[in-house]
């Protein structure tokens, strides 16, 4: 309950104090690409808007920022954060992981892997995945925050239930990043110290 409360005051903070608004992602690097350029936190508070992936990795910088562990959900066409209750919930997820790679994992070994199989320790793929993330929901062991809300500056609770409600069907979800495991794997954070206004060169 603790992390919880900690969770919801970065909440209460984004909305009434920042007051973000919903933007548009800003232009592609190519239309043959299947991409998106990304607002840094820093860029989407000095703009005080951005898009679902935008909102979501800020509030993740957030969370992890005191040592909360976030995850990003990867749905098709969205993505929205989440977090562990406790320590001990990401600790069995991720043993979980080193013990039983699954069938994805071994496909990484392979040259010619699907772009379906897992081939990164910190992200979960298809359709086992979305049964064990909608199972560590249900037990109230993961939690998913909805930060599109943070736009309609609706309440904390709103906002879990919205995203729960996001990750309702199997066949909208593509994946869940594990941010902790990440960084285990030294994958860094981007500086955020002396970033050019948007647009600058």
């Amino acid at each position: 309950r603790e992390v919880d409360r900690q969770v919801q005051a970065i909440w209460a903070t984004l909305v009434h104090e920042w007051q973000l608004g919903y933007i548009n992602p800003p232009p592609g690097y190519s239309k043959d690409l299947d991409s998106q350029r990304l607002r840094t936190p820093s860029m989407v508070l000095d703009g005080r808007a951005g898009t679902c992936i935008d909102l979501a990795l800020l509030f993740a910088a957030c969370l992890e920022l005191i040592d909360i562990y976030p995850v990003v959900f990867l749905l098709h066409g969205h993505a929205l954060p989440g977090y562990w209750r406790h320590q001990s919930f990401h600790t069995a997820y991720s043993q979980a992981r080193l013990d039983n790679p699954g069938p994805a994992s071994a496909q990484a070994q392979d040259r010619h892997v699907s772009s379906e199989a897992q081939v990164h320790a910190w992200q979960d793929l298809g359709a086992e995945a979305y049964k064990e993330v909608a199972s560590l929901i249900r037990s109230r062991r993961l939690v998913p925050v909805e930060t599109v809300r943070l736009t309609e500056h609706c309440g904390f609770v709103e906002a879990i239930e919205s995203g729960v409600q996001a990750l309702g069907e199997a066949r909208d979800f593509h994946s869940v990043l594990d941010i902790a495991t990440a960084r285990i794997k030294r994958i860094t954070p981007l500086p955020i110290a002396a970033e050019p206004p948007w647009g600058a060169p």
